[in-house]
């Protein structure tokens, strides 16, 4: 039986808690995230209770798959309708949208090959178009003040967590 089989048989059980964390606040969703698992991911995201800006490791669910690279997942938490905690930052200060940019600036010094370097590039650039274009289609839903401090150029400045 693989990961997807466990996952399903235990949803069954009504005294499962979807967002149980382990001892570094991960949840089963923050995993499937992280590792790219879409029918798991999908899955979960069919349960109500789920938490998807649940964070672990000081990271949510949407920013480890921006880390990771996991553009289908990222696909996945954008259009599942729920309300997505953009505006979470890192330990290090930085929410999904600048480890894209950051990820799209990278010198190609730090990857091993050519074709991974233009991949990861590439696959950055999605992620940045894929996050810019949701807040631009729900900026309805977002409210807009003049006390968050952010770079000029990103689309942030001008927005916070909170929707209306």
């Amino acid at each position: 039986m693989d990961h997807f089989e466990v996952v399903k048989l235990l949803l069954n059980d009504p005294r499962i808690d979807l967002n149980l964390e382990n001892i570094f606040g991960e949840t089963a969703f923050f995993f499937a995230c992280a590792n790219g698992t879409t029918e798991t991911v999908k899955l979960l995201l069919q349960h109500e209770k789920l938490d998807i800006n649940k964070t672990g490791s000081k990271r949510t669910p949407l920013i480890i798959a921006c880390l990771n690279h996991q553009l289908e997942v990222i696909e996945l938490i954008l259009e599942s309708g729920r309300e997505v905690d953009l505006f979470s930052k890192t330990v290090d200060n930085k929410t999904a949208l600048d480890i894209a940019k950051e990820e799209i600036s990278r010198k190609q010094e730090y990857w091993e090959s050519d074709d991974f370097f233009e991949k990861r590039k590439s696959n950055s650039l999605k992620i940045e178009k894929l996050l810019e274009s949701f807040i631009h289609k729900h900026k309805n839903r977002i409210k807009i003040t003049d006390n968050q401090v952010q770079e000029e150029d990103s689309i942030f400045s001008k927005l916070t967590r909170f929707w209306k």
